[in-house]
C-alpha cells in the first residue's frame, strides 16, 4: 500500500482538472478593452457626421432653387380647394347655423330640430320638476250602482238640462311647454 501514496514533499496532482489551471492573459484583456473603446469613439464620430449631413440635406430641401421648383410644389390640376381658410369659415358657419336654427326634420311626424341651448334648457327643466304628489289615502271605492234607474222628470225643451257637478275638482295639470317658433328655412351658402 505504500507504493500508491505520493511522497510527502509533493502535492497530489489531478491529471484532468475542471478549472483553468493557468493564469489569465492580461495583455489580451487590455487589448480587447482598447479595441472596444476605440469602436465607441469611432461610432460617435460617425453619428455626428451623419447628423450634420442630414441637417444640410433638409436645409437644402426647404428652399426651392428655381421658379420651376416652385411650380412643382403646387398640387396638380384640378385644384379643388383654392382658399382653405374661406372654406373652413363657410363650413363652421353652416355648422353653427345647424346648431342654432329651427328646422323640420319630419314635418308629417311633427319632429322639429331645435337649437342646442334650448334643448339643454328643456332637459334641465324636465329633470328639475318636482314629482307629482302621491295620494296619502287609498281611493274610495265607487258607489254601488242603483238597481233600477230613477225616473227622469219631464222637462220642457226650452229649459236647459242641468249637468251634475263633478264630485272633486281635478288639480290643475302642468303647463304645456311653449310652442316651437315658426319654421325658418336654413341659410344656404
Amino acid at each position: 500500500m505504500a507504493e500508491h501514496l505520493p511522497p510527502p514533499d509533493e502535492a497530489p496532482r489531478n491529471p484532468n482538472p475542471d478549472y483553468e489551471d493557468r493564469d489569465i492573459q492580461h495583455r489580451a484583456v487590455v487589448q480587447f478593452g482598447i479595441y472596444i473603446f476605440a469602436m465607441v469613439i469611432l461610432a460617435a464620430f460617425a453619428m455626428l457626421a451623419l447628423i450634420r449631413s442630414y441637417g444640410r440635406m433638409t436645409a437644402d430641401a426647404r428652399q426651392p432653387r428655381t421658379a420651376r421648383a416652385l411650380e412643382r410644389q403646387l398640387p396638380p390640376l384640378p385644384r379643388l380647394q383654392v382658399d382653405e381658410a374661406a372654406d373652413l369659415r363657410h363650413y363652421r358657419a353652416a355648422q353653427e347655423a345647424t346648431l342654432q336654427g329651427y328646422v323640420w326634420r319630419d314635418r308629417s311626424a311633427g319632429i322639429l330640430r331645435i337649437p342646442i341651448e334650448v334643448a339643454m334648457e328643456q332637459v334641465v327643466e324636465q329633470f328639475h320638476r318636482p314629482p307629482a304628489p302621491e295620494p296619502t289615502e287609498p281611493p274610495e271605492p265607487p258607489a254601488p250602482a242603483p238597481a233600477a234607474p230613477a225616473p227622469v222628470p219631464a222637462v220642457r225643451p226650452e229649459t236647459p238640462v242641468p249637468t251634475p257637478a263633478p264630485a272633486e275638482a281635478e288639480p290643475p295639470s302642468e303647463p304645456e311647454p311653449p310652442a316651437p317658433p315658426p319654421f325658418r328655412p336654413p341659410l344656404e351658402a
